[in-house]
């Protein structure tokens, strides 16, 4: 789980040296959390050059597919508070802060 978490940091944090994120859709109509955290990371342009949105997707949505219920609930409700963030540098060291993926 820590390299997995490691990816995502390095992913999101701007260092981005990997991939991050998958397609899974939680109801709210614009995808999962996990697509809409790439997407956003994406919009702030700190993916690696040539990990798309949806790579990142496909990753993220591994790690937090892990997680015990309780876990990803915590995860999915600090991911929200992130992506309220309007700039991009809050977001990204908000989502650095979250505890599991």
């Amino acid at each position: 789980m820590w390299t997995r978490k490691l990816t995502c940091v390095l992913v999101l944090g701007g260092l981005v040296l990997s991939a991050c994120g998958g397609d899974d859709d939680d109801g709210e109509g614009s995808g999962g959390i996990e697509s809409r955290m790439c997407a956003k990371a994406d919009e702030c342009n700190i993916l690696e050059a040539g990990v798309s949105a949806q790579d990142c997707t496909d990753t993220l949505s591994m790690c937090t597919a892990d997680l015990v219920t309780s876990a990803r609930t915590d995860w999915e409700n600090a991911a929200e508070e992130c992506l309220e963030m309007q700039n991009c540098e809050n977001f990204v060291n908000c989502y650095l802060a979250i505890p599991g993926c």
